[in-house]
């Protein structure tokens, strides 16, 4: 489905592998992707969906973060529409547990592909502070990000 004007960065961990991840994304019943996936090896980028296409990456809004508008800097679209996949990209690193940090490897590589696809301007939000329920330790992955060189 379509990408609205894209607001925000959503930051996610995946608790699978690299190998059961992509196995599910692209021959599964398509009720989860994300637009770009990081190994734990961090050798490369795996695209899932192209960046005008929308990404069901942050399911819907569950118990958002109160100052999510104040960080995307203005009207919060990504809140009114219940539906944040569609005005966000989804970036994900391969993390296994919810306590694996993002390499320094992975942290790198998703600048520099932030910054390729000159969108490294954008917030990058936790997925957490979408939907409340998802693990917190991708708050350092995110903030990693929006501390990338601008």
């Amino acid at each position: 489905y379509e990408l609205y004007s894209p607001r925000a960065i959503i930051a996610h961990i995946d608790l699978g592998t690299e190998a059961g991840t992509t196995d599910t994304i692209l021959n599964g019943p398509r009720s989860v992707s994300y637009h770009w996936y990081i190994p734990r090896h961090a050798k490369y980028v795996i695209e899932f969906v192209p960046e005008g296409r929308g990404a069901w990456h942050a399911g819907v809004v569950h118990e958002p973060q109160k100052d999510l508008g104040t960080l995307l800097g203005g009207a919060n679209k990504v809140i009114d529409s219940g539906e944040p996949n569609r005005y966000s990209y989804g970036i994900c690193y391969e993390g296994r547990t919810t306590s694996t940090k993002p390499t320094q490897g992975q942290i790198d590589l998703a600048r520099e592909l932030l910054k390729q696809k000159k969108i490294d301007h954008l917030p990058v939000i936790a997925h957490w502070q979408v939907t409340s329920y998802k693990p917190r330790i991708v708050s350092e992955f995110a903030h990693a990000l929006a501390l990338s060189d601008k």
